[in-house]
């Protein structure tokens, strides 16, 4: 059996990525389980919607029901961006997403607390609903700062939200604000920028990869509509592969996250050594929890 992996370690490139599937391998169902809790029932809920969503969308592409005669759908295909379907759709995504990322920071922080064990789902909600509002604030914010950077010069977007990608972990770890949750990543990644958009691209491009396994189905049955091979509603069969497609990108996308958290532990450990300070001060004494989130721990109980 391998040994728990320890956070604060400062690793090389490829560490890192070999660090993150260990972790997901070794925490898979405990992992797993928290996110199947916490995560997953929004995501259903943003699967039926997106499933409803997307046969509205394909049912003005067939003939008026009232006349029989086809009409130019494209105006209506349009103006269902701007319906309410769409932004209840794309608000639940969006909570989906926050809500993977702070259950995938919070886990780590427990297991750190725990001494390199996995929590209990009940450990982590907790955690989790601490920094519910800070999170969707942070997520507000980080969102608007990277738009106008892209609308700027396109380049400073992404430098913003590749530094920004660290600002979760620093809020749930760090127990932060939002302005220091906003700040110190501007300060961790100095020098290292290139290194962490290096890490989100491979971990984005291999969930990508896997991801069309779950995004098949929907995908096949778009295309057996569209080309009028399965006539009739299909409603039923776009919810249901929507589920699956919205569901299969949360959980891959909580790679990424894994990710990203390895790089800010090895940045708080480069510049700060934080890691280092708890083994050294920890030399000749009975084990015991690292003291990052200790006196949490202790009001807690």
């Amino acid at each position: 059996m391998n040994p728990p992996i320890e956070l604060r370690r400062e690793r090389d490139f490829g560490q890192k990525i070999n660090a993150t599937f260990q972790f997901a391998v070794q925490n898979a169902k405990p992992l797993i389980t928290c996110l199947v809790y916490l995560v997953v029932p929004i995501a259903l809920v943003a699967g039926v919607v997106g499933g409803l969503y997307q046969s509205k969308l394909f049912s003005l592409l067939g003939p008026n029901p009232s006349s029989g005669q086809r009409t130019n759908p494209m105006s209506q295909i349009y103006s269902q961006f701007f319906s309410p379907d769409y932004w209840v759709l794309l608000g639940l995504t969006a909570l989906s997403g926050i809500m993977m990322t702070l259950t995938v920071c919070a886990f780590l922080v427990e297991y750190e607390v725990a001494g390199n064990r996995p929590p209990a789902v009940a450990q982590v909600w907790q955690r989790v609903r601490q920094h519910l509002l800070s999170g969707f604030g942070l997520a507000l914010v980080s969102l608007c700062l990277t738009v106008i950077g892209l609308f700027l010069l396109f380049f400073p977007g992404i430098y913003i939200s590749v530094v920004l990608s660290l600002s979760f972990m620093v809020l749930v770890q760090e127990n932060a604000s939002l302005g220091t949750a906003l700040s110190r990543p501007f300060n961790l990644i100095s020098g290292k920028w290139w290194s962490t958009f290096g890490i989100l691209i491979v971990t984005y491009f291999i969930a990508a990869i896997v991801g069309y396994v779950f995004q098949l189905p929907a995908g096949i049955l778009s295309m057996l509509k569209m080309f009028q091979v399965l006539p009739g509603d299909l409603t039923i069969g776009f919810i249901i592969t929507t589920m699956i497609s919205t569901v299969g990108t949360v959980l891959l996308q909580s790679l990424v996250v894994l990710a990203v958290a390895f790089q800010y532990y090895n940045l708080v450990e480069k510049k700060e050594g934080v890691g280092l300070l708890n083994d050294i001060g920890q030399i000749g004494q009975a084990p015991q929890r690292l003291t990052t989130t200790h006196d949490e721990e202790e009001n807690r109980e």
